[in-house]
């Protein structure tokens, strides 16, 4: 750019200086003195704009040889123009970032114009005039079929392409201009020389480009997409994707504009831009380029949301949710509606209400994208609570059409089947459907008796609850606290709504004291979770339409009184009126959170508490529970319940946990002979197993009373009398004959779900010690509770026999003497060479599913390239569980003990086995070890692939096989010196 006397020249002139420079070694050397002499200065702002000017000077000679080619004044076009103009746009582009500064790009890029300078071009007043150059393709040209017109046409074509290339450079070099004279040097210059002069910066260049007719031409692009078809001609396909390369450029041009430049937006919006967007956004083919107008439009529905409403933005913005094939597009345009429905209350009256909300249900049960989900669930959110701004009526046609139609389903769904995050945003967009629903709708009712629903919110509220304190503050997150915050929010909403849903939940879980104190528990704590603020958005309407919490706040005096709340649940029983709104409307607007998190509390510990327990003489439901389910992991409930495998973790990242199967359906409303227990069950306990006391009518009356008048009502037994009470009750019925007793069929039912769930337990403890079968073979310091037990046992042996043969009861055992035996044997009693190794060892409970390195090569498919792959997987995991090993704290010895065992013995010895088996594939080909492997176990084999459980034995065979038939050895080969 700049010669080394200071002198500037143009570029084309720069790089004539550069190849003499190149050209000439004497030169060269006198360019490395001056560069270590002289210190570089950087160059001033008339330099920069003199050298501008040429660049500028350059492009408009380029584009004038263009123009003269493309109207026939010129035979041929010279590519030297195109070259000089691509690098012109490099050069001018280099200089343009190289500073974002303002006062120097006002000064660089404006500094002509205010200086009324007229008779040079400016660089934006050239771009765009490369942006609008025509195309040279004409389609007269297909008319004839001759060869001079299909070549022709061929030249054409690639002159298109040429000129779109030329396009594209000049559209990113404006999208850059773009940006740094709007935003970048906003956020690096705006404490220094204020927000004044970066608006006049951002304003000068949007006048720029609207007084060049920029708005106009860039707009002219995109709406020439619904005329773009597929080319008949493979000639023009080249032509055709060029043209949607340069569209794709305009857009994200005109994005630039309108998201970083407010005046470019408004020149936007007057140019009648947003329906140009919308028929975009519903007919243009690339995704790209729908997904830069969306949000374009997305922007304009926050700053312009009348004019969006006038051209029908949210009919558009509804067809495209629904029927746009890319994940982007939905997900941008359910955040489009979210704003406006937001900002502007009159959106309603713009949208039909049933097509919307069967449109928001279709994508809550068929949407698999984690985005269009979380955002489909914050636009419902706003749409359930927009009526407190004010328009109720349109609104609440929402909530009676969610209700009505059964689509409040749909968020169980994605409660039951999605990630923690959108899960979350279900819930709190359900929990404001609770809220705010009309109460003649009652929704809590219909909650409530609908078993399928109710069964997966209360598995949701004790799903994580089941592992160790440690393990559970590990895995939490902002989305999981958020999901079980909602979650007991729209559980105690159900019970302070309706004083059916408490009636309904109390007397079928009463006959579960234990499972009820934990589910009360882990639902009170979850509500701890969140501060008292979070509460203070809380509108409690009852099914008789009766503000509760304004009740409360007028009675109690602001005071956390519960007789209070219990006279109110009592008069929601009696049917009573026990408020008059119009007598605290004020003090119902001052509450905080407070009341609000104390007036649910109450209602989950009203609700989930045994007042009152009875023992019955006829069996209607399982009599006495020992084990509660599994998902009942509370601090008073864990002293009684055994401890389970790791395998039975409900910890994804631990030990395998079984999928889940397809929940029969029940219908909406139960019968009354139906039990709620033994559907509860059903569902509840699929993985778990309850141990079942049985006994006979007559007896478990007397068995219960005994037990009750022996233990106090407010403490739970010690786990030792548990445990006795539990043989006591099993040996009683052993002795018992039931020939003539009839059991009932809640009893029958829990039998077959023992049953069940005892298989379901051996499936998972089978898929778990096939997992870490490699690590039990490999590992050094593995120790299973068999092999403790035989230890200690073949320890208490040696000791009873030393002192037998000794006779010397009363003495301690020499360390280093030995005793004869009667049978003739020999015992020593030598210490381990190691103290510390006594120490190391590591159990069950110690893996993690991702400590486990699993493979699967099938048979059919059993390549060099397959096991290979297998080889490279495993290298990746070495380096995983060095990295476990550096980060494992030492509290946690057995952990620390079994990644030390994996990182020096178990994956170097598996990776020794994998290079074994290539070795042998390699040696003596696939055909040759495949045709052993089919061999293997003949028609006893199960297994159709390869795995991390069976490789030993298969490898072991191979070689057995290959050194029947080869005559080899059966050693294993060394790996490193067969390489």
């Amino acid at each position: 750019m700049f010669a080394d006397d200071g002198v500037v020249l143009s570029p084309k002139q720069g790089s004539k200086e550069r190849t003499a420079s190149k050209s000439s070694p004497h030169s060269e050397e006198k360019g490395h003195q001056i560069q270590y002499e002289v210190p570089f200065q950087a160059p001033s702002v008339e330099e920069e704009m003199e050298c501008l000017a040429n660049i500028c000077e350059c492009l408009g000679s380029c584009l004038s040889n263009i123009k003269r080619y493309l109207n026939q004044l010129d035979d041929d076009l010279n590519m030297d123009f195109v070259d000089q103009a691509l690098e012109c746009f490099q050069l001018a582009l280099t200089l343009l970032s190289s500073d974002p500064e303002p006062n120097r790009l006002k000064h660089l890029v404006f500094g002509s114009s205010q200086n009324e300078d007229f008779s040079e071009q400016s660089i934006i007043s050239l771009l765009l005039d490369y942006i609008a150059l025509p195309s040279y393709f004409r389609p007269s040209a297909l008319n004839e079929f001759s060869m001079d017109q299909s070549a022709q046409t061929e030249i054409a074509n690639e002159i298109d392409q040429l000129l779109n290339h030329l396009k594209v450079y000049a559209l990113k070099c404006l999208s850059k201009l773009i940006s740094i004279c709007s935003f970048e040097s906003r956020n690096l210059y705006m404490e220094t020389l204020g927000e004044s002069v970066i608006k006049s910066l951002s304003k000068l260049c949007a006048e720029s480009i609207v007084q060049d007719h920029g708005v106009e031409i860039m707009l002219d692009y995109l709406s020439s997409s619904d005329q773009i078809r597929e080319p008949s001609d493979p000639s023009l396909v080249g032509n055709a994707i060029e043209n949607e390369e340069l569209r794709l450029a305009v857009a994200e041009c005109l994005f630039f504009f309108v998201v970083r430049n407010e005046v470019g937006r408004l020149a936007v919006l007057i140019q009648r831009g947003i329906p140009r967007f919308l028929k975009c956004l519903e007919q243009e083919p690339n995704q790209l380029i729908r997904c830069y107008c969306c949000a374009i439009l997305r922007e304009f529905s926050s700053s312009f949301p009348e004019e969006m409403l006038k051209d029908n933005a949210i009919q558009v913005c509804v067809k495209v949710l629904n029927a746009d094939p890319s994940l982007e597009v939905r997900a941008l345009c359910a955040e489009l509606l979210e704003v406006l429905f937001k900002t502007e209350p009159k959106a309603f009256q713009f949208v039909s209400v049933p097509t919307l909300c069967k449109v928001l249900n279709d994508r809550l049960q068929k949407e698999t994208s984690r985005d269009v989900l979380e955002a489909t669930c914050k636009l419902l959110e706003t749409l359930f609570t927009s009526n407190l701004a004010g328009s109720n009526d349109p609104v609440l046609l929402v909530h009676e059409e969610f209700i009505q139609k059964g689509y409040w389903k749909s968020f169980i769904r994605v409660l039951k089947q999605c990630s923690p995050r959108p899960a979350s945003l279900a819930t709190r967009a359900f929990r404001y459907l609770l809220q705010f629903a009309p109460s003649d709708q009652r929704l809590a009712r219909e909650v409530v008796s609908h078993f399928q629903s109710l069964s997966i919110l209360l598995k949701a509220c004790l799903e994580s609850t089941k592992t160790n304190e440690q393990k559970q503050l590990s895995s939490t997150n902002v989305a999981n606290k958020l999901l079980k915050v909602e979650l007991s929010i729209i559980m105690a909403l159900l019970f302070v709504q309706s004083p059916f849903s408490r009636n309904q939940i109390h007397n079928e879980l009463k006959a579960f004291p234990l499972w009820m104190s934990t589910l009360r528990g882990a639902l009170l704590k979850h509500l701890g979770f969140a501060e008292m603020d979070y509460f203070s958005d809380l509108k409690i309407i009852d099914e008789n339409g009766r503000n509760v919490i304004a009740a409360f706040a007028a009675k109690s005096s602001l005071q956390l009184n519960s007789d209070i709340l219990k006279e109110i649940f009592e008069a929601q029983e009696s049917e009573n009126i026990y408020f008059d709104d119009t007598n605290s409307t004020g003090i119902a607007n001052e509450h905080d959170g407070k009341i609000n998190h104390f007036i649910l509390s109450f209602a989950l510990h009203t609700t989930l508490t045994v007042k009152e327990p009875h023992v019955t003489s006829n069996i209607s439901s399982p009599s006495r529970i020992t084990k509660t389910p599994s998902k009942t992991p509370s601090k008073t409930s864990s002293r009684i319940l055994e401890t389970e495998p790791s395998y039975m973790s409900s910890d994804t990242s631990f030990t395998p946990r079984q999928k889940t199967t397809n929940e029969s359906s029940f219908n909406t409303s139960m019968n009354s002979d139906d039990s709620f227990i033994q559907q509860f069950g059903k569902v509840l306990t699929k993985h778990e197993v309850i141990e079942i006391e049985e006994h006979s009518a007559s007896d478990s009356s007397s068995f219960s009373k005994k037990e009750l008048s022996n233990s106090p009502k407010t403490s739970l037994p010690s786990p030792s009398s548990a445990r006795r009470s539990s043989q006591q009750a099993l040996a009683f019925t052993s002795n018992s004959s039931f020939e003539n007793t009839v059991f009932p069929e809640s009893l029958i039912n829990a039998r077959s779900i023992v049953s069940r769930a005892s298989v379901n337990k051996a499936l998972q403890k089978k898929e778990f010690d096939n997992s870490v079968f490699l690590c039990k073979v490999f590992g050094v310091w593995y120790e299973s509770h068999e092999m403790k037990i035989e230890r200690q046992k073949a320890q208490d042996s040696f000791v009873k026999a030393h002192r037998m043969a000794a006779n010397t009861t009363g003495l301690k055992i020499i360390p280093t003497g030995f005793v004869n035996t009667p049978d003739g044997l020999v015992l020593r009693y030598q210490p381990n060479e190691s103290p510390q190794k006594l120490t190391k060892h590591w159990t069950d409970e110690d893996v993690k599913l991702s400590d486990v390195f699993t493979f699967e090569v099938p048979f059919d498919d059993f390549t060099v390239e397959r096991v290979e792959r297998v080889h490279q997987a495993l290298a990746r995991h070495c380096k995983l569980v060095k990295k476990l090993l550096v980060c494992c704290p030492k509290s946690p010895k057995n952990r620390r003990t079994f990644l030390m065992d994996m990182n020096l013995n178990i994956m170097p010895k598996s990776n020794q086995i994998i290079e074994e088996l290539l070795l042998l594939m390699k040696e003596y080909g696939v055909e040759n070890i495949k045709m052993p492997i089919y061999l293997w176990k003949g028609k006893e084999r199960k297994d159709t692939s390869l795995t991390q459980y069976n490789i030993l034995e298969i490898l072991e065979f191979v070689k057995i096989h290959i050194a029947n038939h080869c005559q080899l050895p059966i050693d294993n080969p060394n790996v490193e010196t067969k390489v």
